[in-house]
């Protein structure tokens, strides 16, 4: 295997850099030197060896098809790239394709009418969470798993992907009962198979359910795979989560289209502005932070490579979702809230008790801890704040007691940036329920918000644990993620300390603001 990629393969003048490659690059060597150098620390070492195999492919392979991949990787001229039909291969089937959008609102139609004619064959879906992308991203399978590839005569298959495991998960299930209840009973049910990164190449069984499958729903990681890539041969890609996926990672994915005779189009799904990938170097240290910040999603929107943005979130309540729509998403993002009465009950219910308990009226209160004091963790170099912990500890324990006959256990989330940290609340839950085995605090989830993306909960308590140092914490983006987790319906609590000002700000503005010093917090 040739690694010489990992060092500039020519002199270049890297003086302008990024002010020039942003989004588009001059040659290859120099996208070279800025996605295979910049990188080289950064690509997980799990996967490196499928990374450099595919870049090898990249640069030794002659053919009009890596030729026009290059062209896309380039991002020089997209306006003249090839249009695309995403459903170019059924159109002599006469599906009805009006009962794909029965439920869609209007974005979501226009998005869906656009796949007749998208702009290229690498296009990006953008929305924020909760505006229904994965929804619209399984419902654009059905025609496709309901009616054979006219071009080959053989059934289709597709490779959906998510960024983590989490994710992917939560993908497998949408797709799953998306395709369950869409796809005419007379057609035979469609095989949708999830492969972790656990299955191996020596794993016939696996190897045969990825050839018989409809649709093959995998991780970033596991789709690098060797076996994977030679086993399945995909017309459509779906890719959940695109803007955190470095964009070495989905060289493996790239290249493989540029050797898929049957290769249609690829749909990377995402929102950019929330956090993207942390980047370990500083930007002093590194002429590369941007493009390794910049996700291939990103370059994709920016290129004008997207289908209608998905504007109208319907899961968040409005008071969740006017902080992230006042610091970053202003008018860009509408709200159209379609509980039901269970979920405007309980949202009635939380608005009291942050009340009586915090004076403070809202489905949202910022927390201020001037007590908390932020720890290093010396070996992981991972944060934590036992008072912040302590206080989140008061505060479960309070909706439990107060909200326990209409608020389940496991309907409460516990979400925090730092590993250190979550295993800090994992054991003073542990301690809850030794002491108080009636709250059934063993049942609270407690994650990191990375790995809770695409979940749901009833009420979230949001811990930022730092007071010293923000690090990325200090990044607007960093709140869209937080407070649009999936389908997360009241977000109850984000404590923090001295750490996000933005946030405190538009909390004091909004009079949604109040501190740890409530002596039944304290006392609880």
């Amino acid at each position: 295997m040739n690694n010489a990629w990992i060092v500039p393969v020519a002199p270049i003048d890297f003086s302008d850099f990024n002010a020039r490659s942003r989004v588009a690059f001059m040659h290859r060597a120099e996208y070279r030197a800025a996605l295979g150098y910049a990188n080289t620390l950064e690509i997980p070492k799990a996967v490196r060896r499928f990374v450099f195999a595919a870049h090898d492919e990249l640069n030794s392979q002659t053919s009009n098809e890596v030729d026009e991949l290059w062209k896309y990787l380039l991002m020089q001229r997209p306006s003249d790239f090839h249009h695309v039909d995403f459903f170019g291969t059924i159109r002599g089937s006469g599906f009805d394709f009006s009962s794909t959008t029965n439920d869609f609102n209007r974005d979501q139609t226009a998005a869906f009418t656009e796949l007749s004619d998208m702009p290229g064959k690498f296009v990006a879906l953008e929305g924020p969470p909760g505006t229904g992308k994965t929804l619209w991203a399984s419902r654009i399978l059905v025609p496709l798993v309901q009616n054979k590839n006219e071009k080959t005569g053989n059934k289709h298959q597709i490779l959906a992907i998510a960024a983590t495991n989490e994710q992917t998960e939560n993908l497998f299930m949408r797709i799953e009962k998306t395709l369950r209840e869409e796809v005419q009973e007379d057609k035979e049910p469609a095989a949708v198979r999830r492969f972790p990164w656990s299955y191996v190449e020596s794993n016939i069984e696996a190897l045969q359910d990825v050839q018989n499958a409809d649709v093959v729903v995998t991780t970033q990681f596991a789709s690098c795979q060797q076996w994977i890539r030679e086993s399945l041969k995909p017309s459509h890609i779906i890719i959940d989560g695109a803007s955190q996926i470095a964009e070495p990672l989905l060289w493996p994915n790239l290249v493989s289209t540029a050797n898929n005779a049957n290769f249609v189009a690829m749909i990377l799904i995402g929102d950019h502005l929330q956090v993207p990938r942390v980047i370990m170097e500083n930007a002093n240290e590194s002429k590369f932070k941007v493009q390794l910040e910049m996700s291939y999603f990103h370059r994709l929107v920016a290129s004008g490579l997207c289908l209608t943005i998905l504007r109208q979130q319907r899961r968040m309540h409005g008071d969740i979702a006017a902080c992230p729509k006042h610091l970053f998403y202003g008018s860009f993002l509408t709200t159209h809230f379609l509980g039901n009465e269970k979920c405007h009950n309980l949202s009635r219910l939380i608005r009291l008790f942050n009340n009586e308990l915090f004076k403070k009226k809202f489905n949202v209160v910022v927390i201020d801890n001037p007590h908390g004091k932020q720890k290093v963790d010396d070996n992981r170099g991972s944060n934590s704040n036992e008072k912040n912990a302590q206080a989140v500890v008061s505060l479960v324990t309070l909706l439990l007691i107060m909200l326990g006959n209409v608020v389940k256990p496991s309907n409460i989330s516990i979400l925090t940036f730092y590993n250190a940290q979550k295993q800090l609340h994992e054991r003073n839950m542990q301690q809850l329920q030794q002491e108080k085995p009636e709250l059934n605090a063993d049942k609270i989830r407690i994650s990191t918000v990375d790995s809770f993306q695409g979940n749901e909960a009833d009420i979230v308590v949001l811990d930022f644990v730092v007071t010293d140092k923000p690090g990325f914490v200090t990044d607007k983006r960093t709140l869209g993620q937080c407070t649009h987790p999936g389908e997360v319906r009241l977000l109850h609590d984000c404590l923090l300390s001295r750490d996000w000002q933005s946030l405190r700000r538009y909390a004091q503005k909004q009079k949604q603001r109040s501190q740890v010093h409530s002596e039944r917090l304290g006392s609880a």
